[in-house]
C-alpha cells in the first residue's frame, strides 16, 4: 500500500517539484522559480539519447568503482547518474524506472557516508532519493541526521520541508522548515523566493485542505 501511495503521488507531482528541488551537493537538479510559472515547458521530454548517455556513463563508473570501489568521487558520481536517470525517466513518464533508479542512487551515496558520515551534502542527496525511490523512513532518518549534523545547511531545511509538504503532507512541519531556511539566508535568490512561494502554499493548505490528511508513508 505504501508503495502505491508513493507511486499515485510520485505521477501527481513529480514535474512541480522537480523544479523546486534543491540538491545540496554539485546541483542535480537545480530549481529556477521561472519554471513553476510558465517559463519552462513541460512538452519536452529527454530523448533517448539523454537516457542512453546517462547509463553509459553509469556502466563506465561500475567498471571504475570495480578496481577503485571506495573511491569516493567514483561513488559520489554514481550517486548522481542514477539521480540524474531517474529525473529522466520521471520527465519520460516512465515512473517505475524513475522509482528503481533514485532506488540505485541510495547505496553509493550511503558508502560514501560509512567511510565519511559527516558529508551533508550526500546525506541530504541520499535523503531526496529515498524519498523520490519511496523510501520515506529512511528519508526522514537521514534529513534528520543532517540537520543534526549541520543545523545551519540550509538546503537540507529547504529538501526537508519540500518532503514533509509533498512526501508526508505535513504543511505545518514543512512550514517550519521553510521558516529556517528564510531565517538562515541564503545568497541564492531563487532559494529564498522559491521557499516564500511554497510556505505560502503549505499555509493555504492548513486553511483550505486539498489533500487526504494522512500521512503518506
Amino acid at each position: 500500500m505504501a508503495k502505491k501511495k508513493a507511486k499515485r503521488r510520485l505521477r501527481k507531482n513529480h514535474l512541480f517539484v522537480y523544479i523546486v528541488i534543491f540538491i545540496a551537493g554539485s546541483g542535480l537538479v537545480l530549481t529556477s522559480v521561472l519554471g513553476y510559472f510558465g517559463f519552462r515547458s513541460f512538452a519536452s521530454s529527454p530523448g533517448r539519447n539523454e537516457i542512453a548517455e546517462l547509463e553509459y556513463k553509469i556502466g563506465q563508473l561500475k567498471d571504475s568503482l570495480e578496481k577503485d570501489p571506495n573511491n569516493e568521487y567514483f561513488l559520489t558520481a554514481l550517486g548522481d547518474s542514477y539521480f540524474d536517470l531517474g529525473v529522466a525517466y520521471s520527465e519520460a513518464k516512465k515512473d517505475d524506472k524513475a522509482s528503481e533508479s533514485f532506488a540505485m542512487a541510495i547505496e553509493p551515496y550511503g558508502k560514501v557516508l560509512e567511510a565519511k558520515p559527516e558529508k551533508v551534502d550526500v546525506r541530504v542527496d541520499m535523503a531526496v532519493s529515498a524519498f523520490w525511490s519511496g523510501n520515506h523512513e529512511l528519508a526522514a532518518a537521514e534529513f534528520e541526521e543532517a540537520i543534526a549534523i549541520d543545523p545551519k545547511h540550509v538546503k537540507a531545511h529547504f529538501n526537508y520541508g519540500v518532503f514533509l509538504f509533498y512526501g508526508l503532507n505535513k504543511p505545518a512541519d514543512a512550514i517550519k522548515r521553510f521558516e529556517e531556511v528564510l531565517e538562515l539566508g541564503s545568497n541564492d535568490p531563487g532559494l529564498i523566493a522559491t521557499t516564500q512561494f511554497l510556505m505560502a502554499n503549505a499555509e493555504d493548505q492548513l486553511k483550505n485542505p486539498v489533500f487526504d490528511s494522512s500521512p503518506q508513508n
